[in-house]
């Protein structure tokens, strides 16, 4: 009788053989589908700071925090001026306007130097986007100045910066910075990470 229940053993053992083996084969392909999609599922987001690309001639855009703002720039102005002094003489001046669901609105880019004939002279670079006029203004802000001579750099609103606010490369301008109300500091609210890029009118 042991003789005559082997083949059923055997049997019974090869099909469950066969089970575990359709199984894994399954979970094979479950495991190659997954794969293959993940990949589109996890694709990074483009960072808008990272990815604004240059406008054309007489053109700008601002990313503030997530806000988008096309511009035309209206005016660049190379300095110094006739009304300048050694205390505050513009190296150079960008403006634009524009308009967006909040109204018109303007822009300002700008970098003076301040030279009192003791040390350095001290360069203030400064990125302001204003809403509204007079008492209704209102608007955000980057500010960074030149300290000392080994190239440092102050930014209220972000103590750890260490390069220049703009970066200029003929008429374009690159603009990068933690922008916020007039003076805020980097333990204010309402603080954005932003980027402004601008060329002059050709």
């Amino acid at each position: 009788m042991s003789v005559a229940r082997r083949p059923s053993r055997l049997i019974a053992a090869a099909l469950v053989t066969v089970l575990v083996a359709c199984g894994g084969d399954g979970g094979g392909d479950d495991a190659e589908t997954t794969d293959s999609t993940t990949p589109d599922e996890l694709s990074p987001v483009p960072d808008p700071l990272e990815s604004l690309g240059e406008p054309p001639p007489g053109q700008g855009v601002a990313v503030i925090g997530i806000e988008e703002l096309s511009f035309t720039v209206t005016a660049c102005t190379e300095g110094p001026r006739p009304e300048d002094t050694p205390q505050a003489t513009l190296d150079y001046l960008v403006e634009g306007t524009g308009e967006s669901s909040d109204g018109p609105f303007t822009v300002e880019v700008s970098r003076y130097r301040s030279d009192s004939g003791v040390g350095d002279p001290v360069f203030t670079e400064t990125a302001r986007i204003t809403f509204g006029v007079d008492d209704d203004a209102r608007g955000a802000e980057a500010k960074r100045t030149s300290v000392g001579a080994d190239d440092g750099w102050l930014d209220l609103a972000d103590p750890e910066a260490t390069t220049p606010l703009i970066e200029r490369r003929g008429d374009s301008f690159d603009v990068r910075g933690t922008f916020g109300p007039e003076g805020a500091t980097a333990s204010d609210d309402g603080l954005e990470e932003g980027r402004l890029r601008a060329r002059c009118p050709a």
